[in-house]
């Protein structure tokens, strides 16, 4: 069962104008569900798995400032 959330609307504005959104928040509290809800064409990535952490932190290191 899907829980509809107030954000929603801000969340798909940021998906339609920006190529990236980051969602944060507590353990559970369903950000994955609803990023599939609102974009189930796109990918997306999560950091639970601590290797994509450490690729994560390795690529915004590699960034110019």
């Amino acid at each position: 069962m899907y829980i509809k959330r107030s954000m929603e609307k801000y969340i798909e504005t940021a998906g339609n104008d920006f190529k990236a959104i980051l969602v944060t928040g507590a353990r559970q509290a369903g950000k994955s569900t609803l990023l599939k809800h609102l974009f189930p064409e796109r990918a997306y990535l999560t950091f639970d798995d601590l290797n994509i952490t450490m690729a994560g932190s390795i690529l915004l290191c590699s960034l110019p400032s």
